[in-house]
Parts: structure tokens; sequence; C-alpha cells
């Protein structure tokens, strides 16, 4: 797994770009054995910058269709973390339809952006959504849109 914590963007880059671009497509194990993941979903779980995340996609974009044990993408992560408004649009980029998937947890990107008071994240995910939610809509979780 990359160090998000400990590993500049720079070095994380350098090593996806120049010596180990294979590096994003590999699934690392929890030390619990129950989630295989990416390393993007990690970096949308431990909020890293944009830079790391863009990175990531550009070596493996089709890691943004991604899902976690708890069926969560990489966005619903980052929405959940407040990540910034280039986070969110590097990951739309990257798979659009993100802003209509629901998570296990029947909750769309777009309502974890307004649980999270993200007026910002929530325009943009309003804008790629084109089904899935309308006005006065209900989750089986009471959120409406």
């Amino acid at each position: 797994m990359l160090g998000w914590g400990s590993a500049s963007v720079e070095v994380i880059t350098l090593l996806l770009t120049a010596y180990y671009p294979e590096a994003a497509r590999f699934k690392d194990k929890d030390i619990y054995k129950r989630d295989d993941k990416l390393p993007l979903l990690y970096a949308c779980e431990k909020s890293a910058p944009v830079e790391t995340i863009t990175a990531l996609l550009m070596e493996y974009p089709e890691a943004a269709r991604e899902r976690d044990v708890s069926s969560s993408l990489p966005i619903h992560w980052t929405c959940s973390n407040n990540a910034p408004i280039a986070v969110i649009a590097a990951l739309l980029s990257a798979y659009p339809e993100a802003a209509q998937d629901r998570a296990k947890d029947d909750k769309l990107p777009l309502y974890i952006a307004c649980e999270n008071s993200d007026v910002g994240v929530a325009a943009m995910l309003l804008d790629f959504m084109t089904r899935g939610v309308t006005s006065g809509s209900v989750n089986v979780s009471g959120w409406s849109a």
C-alpha cells in the first residue's frame, strides 16, 4: 500500500509514474483480511490530497468504480470526509455515474454531501446527476433530496 501519511505527493506520483504504475491496480488486504482495497479507495478514506487522487486516477481510472465491503465507492468516502471539491471533480471525471450510485446504506453521494452541509459538492453532484433523484424522493433511511 502507498503510505499517504508519510510519503509526499511528489514521492507517490514519482513512484506511480516512473517506477511502478501498476501499483494503482493492486488491491491490498487489510490486517483483518476483511477487505481488499485499491490504493484509490485508501486514499479517499484517508483524505489524501487531490494530487494523489489525480495521480492514482491517471494510472487506473477504473478504480473510481471499485467498491469496498460496505459497497461504497471512493466518491462516497470523499463526500463523507468533506474532501475538497477538486477531489470530487476528479472522481466524477473518471466515473460520472458515481453521482447516481447508492452505497449499501442506500445513500447517494448527494445525501452524504448534504449531511455534511457541503453546498459546493452537492451542487456539483446535482449537475452530474441525470437520473436517480427527483425532488422529494426518499431513500430507505428517510433522507430526501
